[in-house]
């Protein structure tokens, strides 16, 4: 579930825009008796004062209302506000007072450009710069207008008449260095930085862009030294916060990414995105009511974004809240009522409270407005779930369409394997062909292997996007096998991935992953070498056992464990990992020293990262302790989208005789020896 991309811009177009604007123009001025009134304004806004900016021009106008100077200053500061629609008001009225007034138009492009009107803003740029060609303001909205339009080779170009008119802006410089950022010119960018710095050492502005090109670069480090610098400099720039949360992130540093986050919430407190990114980084480290508090802030500040409910969902899915996930769910729907991702997580919160017909509807108004690729990734979601047969689809079909398994009392056995690595090995069969797939309950999708398609199928005409554990992107293919055949039972229309062979596991033609194993009551019996897929949920023996609950987030199964006896952290509990891994930021709080990083490990969604071996004085699994535990620990930095959590592989698991991950009950249950 990838819900943020990256998006840490300069402030809005129409904020910069206009307060640049006013430093372009002043020597223009033409004396008017209230002038010192109008000057007294600017120096409110330069300040940030801007309710008391306002009053002072409110008096200016109620004293001098044909002064166009005072309507177009009034309209910036309304503008600074959001409230566009009077600001746009007052630019009208200047340009009706005085239609040859160039920065009026200046100030009206703005607007329309924070209104998404681009086409009338570049008419109003085109005539500023008629009406004063050497007015560097005029350039700077056009190059803001085109920056939006994300021609960025015209906006570069727009850019370069501002700076021509006036090389020594700083504003403009930094523009350009943004604009280059975003087009992946990051050397040419870095050296528009330091052009800035050369003219001003001490601008906040330059040091925090440079900070966000070298995060884009992943130097993290040099990302947070920057940003510090700007913090020391400007200790309320909320924007160098939010920069260097980002560079915290991906070094692992998460308590200091949500401490920055904090401070910018504090310095500006009206900004839904500072509490949306918060409240995220408290999801990631599964603080569900602090994320869930986070989402109800941006929400009350920003309602009409879709975001807040999207995330704030999800964290009541987790805590099964089902009723209110539905009304999350249901208001973002109100904003793109044919989203079919939105349909379908609606669709499976229907299911758990049992409202059958509700989710019958909604999965048909998925595969009405679903697009292919999106249709794969709700297929991908809902394994089992067979979409080709939706249009017979409901609550008494339900069984044979194997949407909801526990309606059916079975056991699938299965015997396996250990691979030479200390993966579990499982036969299966595929559109009739027999192949070993590795039994991965950290694997969100199910997977084949290219290597073993033939004899099985084609793929279908599409690639989906995968995010990897580094932060990149990979390209896999989408392909619907027939039948999968587990044991002696057969599901048809099986929706898995296609990706490249593992290198050094090539005994496997793919992975049995969490959204097939989400299905049933999976109980690994490493004495028996034996899985049982139960259809119902097993309750409680009277054998030793361990029971903790279970949380499952993009289809994978989680508890709550303790390190040293002082630490809970969340694991993953990973059959398709030989061992434990950590990054070391998790593992920073019990360990003693810098670690140098020897040894290699590798994995479908890792990659290849640096390691080295740790034992850990003891891990706690509810009232149970198990001392001396190794850990394979990783470099945050390679791996950021995987440190938040610890995983527990096979090296722990298979000292239990048995491990059940009860994904319909929620809970896992450790069988002792």
């Amino acid at each position: 579930m990838v819900l943020f991309k990256r998006s840490i811009d300069r402030n809005s177009a129409i904020v910069i825009t206009m307060i640049i604007a006013l430093s372009s123009y002043q020597t223009n001025v033409v004396a008017r008796p209230n002038i010192q009134l109008l000057e007294t304004a600017r120096g409110l806004l330069a300040r940030k004062e801007t309710e008391a900016a306002i009053n002072c021009l409110n008096r200016l106008i109620s004293d001098d209302p044909n002064n166009a100077l005072a309507y177009c200053e009034r309209g910036r500061a309304l503008a600074l506000t959001n409230n566009l629609k009077k600001a746009l008001e007052d630019n009208n009225r200047a340009i009706s007072l005085n239609p040859k007034l160039a920065i009026a138009y200046v100030y009206r492009a703005a607007v329309f450009t924070a209104e998404g009107q681009y086409h009338k803003a570049l008419e109003d740029s085109d005539r500023a710069i008629a009406l004063s060609p050497k007015l560097a303001s005029a350039y700077f909205v056009k190059t803001g207008i085109y920056d939006e339009l994300k021609d960025y080779q015209k906006a570069i170009e727009t850019c370069n008449q501002a700076i021509e008119i006036d090389p020594k802006s700083c504003t403009y410089i930094l523009s350009r260095a943004a604009i280059f950022r975003k087009q992946g010119r990051f050397p040419r960018a870095i050296q528009d930085c330091n052009l800035a710095l050369s003219l001003k050492s001490k601008n906040t502005d330059a040091f925090i862009e440079r900070g966000y090109i070298y995060l884009c670069l992943a130097n993290y480090q040099k990302a947070v030294a920057d940003c510090t610098i700007a913090i020391n400099i400007s200790p309320h720039s909320s924007r160098a916060y939010l920069v260097r949360s980002e560079a915290y992130r991906a070094l692992g540093l998460f308590e200091r990414e949500i401490n920055d986050l904090t401070i910018a919430c504090g310095i500006d407190s009206k900004v839904s995105a500072y509490y949306l990114k918060r409240g995220f980084a408290n999801y990631r480290l599964w603080r569900l009511k602090r994320a869930i508090q986070d989402f109800a802030t941006a929400i009350n500040l920003d309602p009409f974004s879709p975001q807040g409910y999207e995330v704030s969902a999800c964290a009541h899915e987790e805590l099964e809240k089902y009723g209110e996930a539905i009304s999350l769910r249901t208001k973002v729907l109100s904003f793109k009522p044919n989203d079919a991702l939105a349909l379908s997580y609606r669709a499976k919160d229907y299911e758990f409270v049992k409202r059958s017909k509700l989710a019958q509807a909604d999965w048909s108004k998925v595969k009405e407005f679903a697009s292919p690729s999106e249709l794969a990734r709700v297929q991908l979601d809902n394994g089992l779930l067979n979409f080709g047969r939706l249009s017979q689809f409901n609550s008494e079909k339900r069984a044979n369409n194997n949407v909801n398994l526990r309606d059916k009392n079975y056991r699938i056995y299965l015997s396996f394997h250990t691979s030479r690595h200390g993966q579990i090995s499982v036969p299966v069969r595929v559109n009739g062909k027999n192949i070993n797939l590795m039994l991965d309950s950290g694997c969100d999708y199910s997977e084949l292997w290219k290597s073993a398609m033939p004899g099985i199928g084609k793929l279908e005409n599409m690639q989906l996007q995968k995010n990897m554990a580094n932060g990149k992107k990979s390209k896999v293919g989408f392909f619907i096998a027939q039948n999968l055949t587990l044991g002696d039972h057969s599901f048809p229309s099986v929706p898995m991935t296609v990706a490249d062979d593992l290198i050094g596991l090539r005994e496997f033609s793919g992975l049995l992953g969490g959204n097939i194993l989400q299905n049933f009551v999976v109980v690994i019996d490493y004495e028996k070498q034996q899985i049982v897929l139960h259809s119902s949920t097993r309750r409680a023996s009277l054998r030793k056992e361990i029971i903790l609950p279970m949380r499952i987030r993009d289809n994978k199964p989680y508890c709550l464990v303790k390190l040293n006896k002082k630490m809970e952290v969340m694991a993953l509990i990973d059959t398709g990992s030989p061992s434990n891994i950590s990054a070391y930021s998790l593992l920073r709080p019990v360990l003693k020293g810098s670690l140098r990083y020897t040894d290699h490990l590798l994995g479908p969604w890792l990659g290849n990262l640096r390691c080295t071996t740790v034992i850990l004085d003891s891990l706690s699994l509810g009232e149970f302790t198990f001392e001396r535990q190794s850990i394979n620990v990783f470099p945050s930095e390679e791996a950021p989208d995987a440190s938040e959590t610890l995983t527990l592989g096979n090296t722990f698991l298979s000292q239990f005789k048995s491990v059940t991950l009860d994904y319909l009950g929620r809970q896992i249950i450790f069988e002792l020896k």
